[in-house]
């Protein structure tokens, strides 16, 4: 016999926000991580950078806490209750303001990168009226998804989804989404033509332009591509919360991508190389019998004087780093020079042969 049981399918309600916030666990450990990380290495940053980034982790952290607090509301707490399905989600509305409190603190940020970077790189050619029309314009935008989240709450807040899918929410809803995707295009674009206008005449420097441009172009599109994602969805399914599993990672993710470009300073200037190279037995020398050659670094603000711990019979290759500069009026060599000392069989002090 047949039962005749009937069921409420709420995955078109609540299914996207159940993804979104597992999502939104996932991603919110890893920009955790970053931020213990930059902690770790801000030594340099100023006062104001690094309170930026406890903010950011303090809000997306907040973002986690409602979003989890409203899952379990509507899933455990009382699950089974009809009256669930249209009740308000102020949960939801709180990570509403969050996220776009969060999304245009990293868009400012990266504009100012951008202005600051422009003045210095063609201040001299580029039209300072046009580059600060540009500034003023992306701020607005950046300023914009926090007036248009504010009025999406005054309308909607302790509200149902019923009152949330009529059109003067949804306008409210792309109006700020539109205006996300529009910075983030805009400022990656821009980067990558403050980057690619002069090409770098030393490898090295060549190399951190193509590390930067990596770095903007990853970070920018992979925003811009996920927040127009939410801007299809809520436009095809403007009665669903289809949009809510994008939508939800995004604050950690505008999050991480601040972060990543504070913690890869050190890589793209390619700082990271070895400062110190311990010595490195590197087998028999040439023409010196039972003799082994040692490779050691050379320090010119060292005292020279010291005695290598070595044996009598022992070839020393010294090398001596030399940093590469961009200016041509420095006369420093950018390769590594390499100097060999014999020792002789009895003893006494290196000699140069």
């Amino acid at each position: 016999m047949a039962s005749d049981q009937s069921f409420v399918d709420i995955s078109p309600l609540h299914g996207g926000n159940l993804i979104g916030t597992f999502l939104a666990c996932a991603v919110w450990g890893i920009s955790s991580f970053q931020t213990f990380l930059y902690y770790m290495n801000c030594d340099k940053d100023s006062i104001v950078v690094r309170c930026l980034v406890g903010f950011l982790w303090a809000l997306d952290t907040a973002n986690q806490v409602v979003l989890t607090k409203g899952n379990w509301r509507i899933l455990i707490s009382r699950y089974g209750s009809p009256t669930i399905l249209v009740a308000p989600m102020p949960e939801y509305m709180h990570h509403a303001w969050i996220a776009g409190l969060v999304y245009s603190v990293v868009q400012l940020y990266f504009i100012r990168r951008i202005y600051i970077l422009a003045k210095s790189l063609i201040y001299r050619s580029f039209n300072s009226l046009a580059l600060n029309v540009l500034s003023a314009i992306l701020a607005i935008l950046a300023a914009w998804q926090i007036v248009a989240v504010a009025v999406y709450e005054v309308y909607g807040y302790q509200q149902s989804l019923e009152v949330l899918g009529t059109k003067r929410e949804i306008a409210w809803n792309l109006s700020a989404r539109a205006a996300a995707v529009t910075v983030d295009i805009v400022v990656a674009a821009c980067m990558v033509f403050l980057l690619t206008r002069e090409v770098p005449q030393y490898k090295r420097s060549r190399k951190v332009v193509h590390r930067l441009l990596i770095l903007t172009v990853s970070s920018g599109s992979l925003t811009a591509l996920l927040v127009t994602i939410v801007l299809v969805l809520v436009t095809l399914y403007p009665t669903t919360l289809y949009w809510a599993a994008v939508d939800q990672p995004l604050c950690s993710i505008y999050f991480s991508t601040l972060l990543a470009n504070l913690n890869t300073r050190e890589y793209i200037g390619g700082r990271y190389e070895a400062n110190t190279t311990p010595d490195i037995e590197l087998g028999s020398a040439i023409g010196v019998p039972n003799s082994k050659m040692v490779a050691s670094e050379h320090f010119p603000d060292r005292d020279q004087t010291e005695e290598l711990q070595t044996g009598p019979n022992s070839v020393h290759v010294y090398v001596q780093r030399y940093a590469e500069h961009d200016d041509n009026s420095l006369d420093t060599p950018s390769k590594i020079q390499v100097s060999q000392l014999k020792k002789g069989p009895l003893h006494g002090h290196p000699v140069r042969p």
